[in-house]
């Protein structure tokens, strides 16, 4: 799974205009680019399909929330998944970031 996923979600964007309204959809798509489809990931992204009509929440309310809280209340932090998220950050970053060359 080494493939650009910023290309990967462009491409998608560009051709697909469902994916420009439905994240979980794009999701779909993103996932189908990158993965061998297992019967296991098919299941996965026939869900993500149907995530709005099955009035799941948004996966980033959930993340906000968990954010919120975790700021709220440091004691629900744990530690070794903490820096793992901030080393991941700083990889996106260093590649993505404002200072960077967009290239699509």
């Amino acid at each position: 799974m080494n493939k650009n996923i910023k290309k990967i979600v462009y491409d998608i964007l560009v051709n697909d205009k469902q994916s420009r309204c439905n994240d979980m959809y794009l999701t779909a798509r993103v996932i189908e680019a990158v993965c061998d489809l297992k019967p296991h990931t098919k299941l996965l992204i026939e869900q993500l399909e149907q995530w709005h009509i099955d009035g799941l929440p948004n996966i980033n309310t959930i993340i906000r929330a968990r954010r919120k809280l975790q700021v709220e209340y440091p004691e629900l932090i744990d530690k070794k998944t903490a820096e793992a998220r901030r080393k991941q950050e700083e990889r996106f970053k260093s590649k993505y970031g404002k200072n960077k060359e967009t290239t699509a």
